[in-house]
C-alpha cells in the first residue's frame, strides 16, 4: 500500500457503512481482490500516532502513569482501611488518645500560660508594656515557626519521631524558662518553646487520625479538642493555687528564694514531659505512615498490635492473614514503583528508602508546594480563610478578656479612692498598709511610715517635716509638689521618678532598694481574675462535647458552618459587658462556639490531604491561625475602649465570610485516608 491513499480509499475508509471489506478490480487483468477494512484504518490510525510529537506522547503516557498511581494509591487507601477497620477500635486507641492529648493539653497551657507569668515575674525581670508585649508575641511567633517547620517534616521522617522532637524542644525550653535572669533570656526561652509547642498540634491530631478508623474518625479526633480545654483549666488552676494574689513586700524577696512564677513554669512543663516519657515508652509510629513509606511489614507488625491489644491473642494469625488477603504490600510496590522513591527488589523486600539528605530538604519543599497545586489549591485556600477567620476571633477574644477584666476592677478600685483634703497628721505612726488614697495640701509632722505598702497613694502639695520612711515599698505612689524637710528614707524603693516637682531641705536616702525602677500598680484581684477566667473556660466543654457526638453525623462541614454563625452572633454581646460576670459569660459563649469550629477544621484538615501531605497542610495552616490570633488580640485591644463597634463588626463580617467560604468544601464523613 502506498504512502498515500486514493480518494476511493479514502471515501470507502470515511465512510459510515458497516462493512467491513470491499473488492476492487486487479491492475493487469479483470479479477477481483478482497482487501479487508480493518486492515486500512488500523493502518491509517497508526500513520496519525506516528505524526503525533514527543511532547504529546509525552504527556499521554504521563496521563496514564498518574491514572495508575491514582488507581493503586485508592486501592492501597481502602485496603489500609478495611484492615484497620478489623482491628477494631479499643484498648489501644485510647492509649494513643490520652498521650497525644497530654501534648494537646501542653499546647492550652503554653496558650494561656503567659497571662499569668507575666503579671507575676514584671518586677523581677523589671518588664514594661513593651516587653511584656514580645514576650506574649514571641510565643506565637515561636508555634508558627514550628507548625509551619516540624508539619514538613513529620511527613518525611514520621509522627512519632516528630511529636518527640518538638515536645522534647518545648520541655527543655520550657524549664529553662523558669530559671532566666534576664529579659532576653526569658524572651529566647519562649521563642523555643514556642517552636516546639507549635509543632506538636499538627502532628497529634494526624497521629491519632490514623489510628482510628474511618467509620467514627471524626467524631473521636473532635474528642481530642477537649485537652486543649483541660489545658486552659490547669493553667488557670495552678496559677490560682500557686501564683501570689497579694503583693509582694520587696524587690529583695526575689533574690532570697526560688519565685512562685518560676514554680507556676515548671509545674505546667508537667504534660508535656509525661507526653514524651509515653511516647518513648509505649507507642508506635502511625501505620498509615509505615505504608505510604512502603515500609508495610513495620506497619503489619503495628496493625497486628493494635488488633491484639483490641481483642486479645486470639485470632492474630487469621487478621494478618486478612491482611496479607488486602494485598497491602502489592499496593506499595506498584506506588513505589511509579514514584521511583525505592526499587522495585527494595520494596519487595524491605521497603528501605534511599534518600540523601539533600533529597530530604527537596521533598519537604515539595510538599509545601504540594497543596497548592491541584487537586488541593482550592482546598488550601478556602481552608486558609477559615482557620484565619477562627483564630482571629476566638483566640483575639480569649487573650483579650483577662485583659478587659483586669480594667474593670483597676476602674472600679479607682472609683473607691478615699481622698483627705487640707488636714495634719501630727506624731503618728502609719504601720499598716496604705492603699488608694490621695492626700492634697496635708502637713505631715513627726510622723513615721514604717513595715508597710504603700499602694495606689499620692501626695499632691503636701509638707513633710521630720517624717521616717523606714522598710517601705510602694506601687503607683507619687509626690506631686511636695516640700520635705529634715525627712529620712531609709530602706525603700522611692526612686527619684517617685518625685515631681519636688523640694528637699535636709532631706536623705539611705540603703535605697535596687533592682527595677519601673512602677507596677497591682490594683487588681488576681485570684478573681484566675478565677473568673478558670470558670469561663469551662464553656468550652459543650462545644467540644455536642460537636464530638455530630462530627461522625452531620460532617465536618454542617459544623463548621453552624458555630461559625453562632460565633458572628455571639460577638455582639460585648456591647453588653460593663461587669466582671459579663465579660466572664462572654469568655465562656465564645469558647463554646470557637471549640465547634476547630474541631470541624481538624477534621477537614486530617481527611482532605493525602498522608505524605496532611501534616504539612496541617502545619501550614496552623501557623496561619497564629497570626490570626495575634492580629485579633491586637485589634481588640486596640479599639474595644475606643469604639466597640469596630471589633464587633471585624469579628461578625470576618465569621460570615469563613462560614460562606466553607460551602466550597466537601462534607467529608467516613471518607479513607488517602
Amino acid at each position: 500500500m502506498s504512502d498515500r491513499d486514493s480518494p476511493e480509499e479514502m471515501r470507502l475508509v470515511n465512510s459510515k457503512s458497516p462493512v467491513s471489506s470491499y473488492t476492487i478490480n486487479g491492475e493487469d487483468d479483470d479479477s477481483e481482490v478482497e482487501v479487508d477494512l480493518s486492515e486500512i484504518m488500523a493502518e491509517r490510525q497508526k500513520r496519525r500516532e506516528n505524526r503525533k510529537t514527543p511532547r504529546q506522547n509525552a504527556k499521554t503516557k504521563k496521563a496514564e502513569k498518574l491514572k495508575d498511581l491514582y488507581e493503586d494509591e485508592l486501592n492501597l487507601a481502602n485496603a489500609y482501611e478495611s484492615t484497620l477497620s478489623e482491628a477494631g477500635f479499643g484498648r489501644y486507641q485510647i492509649q494513643v488518645f490520652f498521650v497525644v492529648g497530654l501534648g494537646i493539653m501542653a499546647d492550652g497551657v503554653e496558650v494561656f500560660l503567659m497571662g499569668y507569668v507575666l503579671s507575676s515575674a514584671d518586677r523581677e525581670l523589671c518588664l514594661n508594656d513593651w516587653k511584656k508585649g514580645w514576650l506574649s508575641g514571641m510565643v506565637f511567633v515561636g508555634m508558627m515557626i514550628g507548625a509551619l517547620l516540624w508539619g514538613n517534616i513529620s511527613d518525611r521522617i514520621g509522627r512519632r519521631t516528630t511529636l518527640i522532637i518538638c515536645l522534647t524542644m518545648n520541655a527543655i525550653f520550657g524549664l529553662c524558662s523558669a530559671f532566666v535572669k534576664t529579659f532576653v533570656q526569658f524572651l529566647i526561652c519562649r521563642l523555643g518553646a514556642g517552636i516546639g509547642i507549635g509543632g506538636s498540634i499538627p502532628v497529634t491530631f494526624s497521629y491519632y487520625g490514623e489510628f482510628v478508623p474511618k467509620e467514627t474518625r471524626g467524631g473521636h479526633v473532635s474528642w481530642l479538642q477537649m485537652f486543649y480545654v483541660i489545658g486552659g483549666l490547669f493553667a488557670s488552676g495552678m496559677g490560682l493555687a500557686i501564683l501570689p494574689t497579694t503583693t509582694m513586700t520587696t524587690e529583695s524577696y526575689y533574690e532570697d528564694r526560688f519565685s512562685t512564677w518560676r514554680i507556676f513554669i515548671l509545674v505546667c512543663a508537667i504534660p508535656c514531659i509525661l507526653t514524651v516519657i509515653l511516647l518513648l515508652g509505649f507507642m508506635s509510629e502511625s501505620p498509615r505512615f509505615l505504608v505510604r513509606e512502603g515500609k508495610w511489614a513495620a506497619a503489619t507488625d503495628v496493625l497486628t498490635d493494635v488488633y491484639r491489644q483490641n481483642h486479645g491473642s486470639a485470632g492474630v494469625d487469621s487478621y494478618r492473614e486478612k491482611i496479607s488477603i488486602h494485598n497491602i504490600s502489592r499496593f506499595v510496590t506498584d506506588i513505589y514503583k511509579y514514584t521511583n522513591k525505592v526499587t522495585a527488589g527494595e520494596s519487595a523486600m524491605n521497603s528501605k528508602v534511599v534518600l540523601t539528605s539533600c533529597g530530604k530538604c527537596c521533598e519537604i519543599f515539595d510538599s509545601l508546594i504540594g497543596i497548592f497545586q491541584q487537586p488541593l489549591v482550592v482546598i488550601t485556600f478556602v481552608l486558609l480563610v477559615c482557620w484565619f477567620a477562627t483564630s482571629y476571633g476566638v483566640y483575639g477574644l480569649t487573650l483579650w478578656f483577662p485583659e478587659y477584666i483586669k480594667r474593670l476592677q483597676i476602674d472600679e478600685y479607682f472609683r473607691n479612692t478615699e481622698t483627705f483634703d487640707d488636714s495634719t497628721f501630727a506624731s503618728t505612726a502609719f504601720t499598716d498598709d496604705i492603699t488608694n488614697r490621695e492626700f492634697n495640701n496635708v502637713t505631715f509632722q513627726d510622723v513615721k511610715f514604717e513595715n508597710l505598702h504603700m499602694e495606689n497613694v499620692n501626695f499632691h502639695g503636701s509638707e513633710f517635716i521630720k517624717v521616717l520612711f523606714q522598710d517601705v515599698t510602694s506601687a503607683g505612689t507619687y509626690f506631686y509638689n511636695c516640700d520635705f524637710y529634715s525627712t529620712t528614707f531609709n530602706n525603700t524603693n522611692f526612686y527619684d521618678n517617685r518625685f515631681i516637682k519636688a523640694t528637699m531641705n535636709q532631706t536623705v536616702f539611705i540603703n535605697t532598694r535596687g533592682g527595677c525602677e519601673l512602677d507596677f500598680s497591682l490594683s487588681y484581684n488576681a485570684s478573681r481574675v484566675y478565677l473568673e477566667i478558670l470558670i469561663a473556660t469551662l464553656g468550652g466543654i459543650p462545644g467540644v462535647v455536642i460537636s464530638a457526638l455530630l462530627m461522625d453525623k452531620m460532617g465536618p462541614k454542617i459544623i463548621y458552618m453552624s458555630s461559625a454563625c453562632c460565633s458572628a452572633v455571639s460577638v455582639f454581646f460585648i456591647w453588653l459587658i460593663n461587669t466582671e460576670i459579663s465579660a466572664a459569660v462572654m469568655l465562656a459563649i465564645v469558647q463554646c462556639f470557637g471549640q465547634a469550629q476547630w474541631n470541624a477544621l481538624d477534621v477537614f484538615s486530617i481527611t482532605l490531604y493525602p498522608t505524605d501531605k496532611r501534616t504539612t497542610a496541617f502545619g501550614f495552616l496552623s501557623s496561619i491561625a497564629r497570626i490570626g490570633g495575634v492580629l485579633g488580640n491586637v485589634t481588640f485591644g486596640r479599639y474595644i475602649g475606643v469604639n466597640k463597634a469596630i471589633p464587633i463588626l471585624l469579628a461578625a463580617v470576618i465569621f460570615f465570610l469563613s462560614s460562606g467560604i466553607s460551602l466550597i468544601l466537601p462534607n467529608n464523613k467516613g471518607v479513607v485516608l488517602m
